[in-house]
């Protein structure tokens, strides 16, 4: 049995609701974080993803430009989405302060 290959989600989809909690990869497939929250709208959209702390408390948080974040339809029906930030350069990263 072949398996389907994953689908990226359309802008439109790419609202709280269907995004929040997502998983966050890096190019190397290991988690980075997950998203917590969009903000904006049209090319002012950012992707809040948050890394770090305990049980989500106390975590970092980060907002992309949706265009540096590439969000996908598992098989399974999940989301997940892509960085091209390893963990250690999005620590580096500057933390959003909303």
């Amino acid at each position: 049995m072949t398996m389907a290959p994953a689908q990226p989600l359309r802008t439109p989809e790419i609202v709280d609701e269907i995004v929040d909690g997502a998983t966050v990869f890096g190019p190397d497939n290991q988690p980075v974080g997950h998203v917590v929250g969009v903000i904006d709208s049209g090319a002012a959209t950012r992707i809040l993803i948050e890394s770090g702390g305990l049980f989500c408390i106390a975590g970092r948080v980060v907002a992309l430009p949706l265009s540096r974040v590439r969000f996908q339809r598992e098989e399974s029906g999940g989301i997940t989405a892509g960085i091209d930030y390893d963990r250690d350069e999005f620590a580096a990263l500057r933390e959003h302060r909303g």
